[in-house]
């Protein structure tokens, strides 16, 4: 029993904290060939519609693919500045609610307890990332249509300097998690 315990503790961190810290790889894209919006501590490329991007981090059923403009990008800079403390905090809560279901009552307990601990300290870090960090990393913008007509923007990140972090003997990037502005709603998701 102990040891599910800790096997579910360790669990539990390394997907929390891979979620929180390492939403994605780093990437190269030709910067030379992008449009660049001069935001004066980070830069803003629009990446043309003929550039295939392979992933995409959740599943959207996309029929069309768009270039923002730079009242779309400004919008969506907008909603980053006052919305992301509380997109990472509603996601967040929602993979607890969800990998709850999946426990029994002894590992809830466990875990509620780990979550509990490391809570305030990821509240605090999305704060500062909203308040004070944000200018430390350039946005990659690509416009997308979804089926039902939606317009998106995909935001990834690119720190200005990477850092690396080590969990369970494997080393990561450390990173925001790629982020969707929904032009219509003006909405941030993750």
């Amino acid at each position: 029993m102990q040891k599910n315990t800790l096997q579910l503790c360790g669990l539990w961190a390394a997907l929390f904290w891979s979620m929180t810290l390492n939403a994605q790889r780093t990437f190269h894209v030709n910067r030379e060939q992008l449009t660049a919006l001069d935001f004066g501590q980070y830069t803003c490329y629009l990446i043309d519609t003929s550039f295939d991007l392979k992933r995409i981090s959740r599943q959207i059923r996309l029929s069309g693919k768009f270039l923002p403009d730079s009242a779309q990008i400004a919008e969506a800079e907008k909603a980053l500045k006052m919305q992301y403390y509380s997109v990472r905090v509603q996601a967040l809560d929602q993979e607890w609610e969800e990998t709850r279901k999946t426990l029994d009552k002894s590992e809830r307990k466990i875990a509620a307890r780990q979550r509990r601990k490391s809570r305030p300290a990821l509240l605090a870090s999305f704060k500062r990332i909203q308040e004070q960090e944000l200018a430390q990393y350039d946005r990659y913008y690509y416009g997308y249509v979804t089926e039902g007509g939606e317009r998106l923007l995909l935001i990834l990140f690119d720190p200005h300097q990477i850092t690396y972090f080590t969990i369970a003997n494997e080393t990561h990037i450390s990173n925001l998690p790629a982020m969707f502005y929904t032009i219509d709603s003006q909405e941030l998701v993750l």
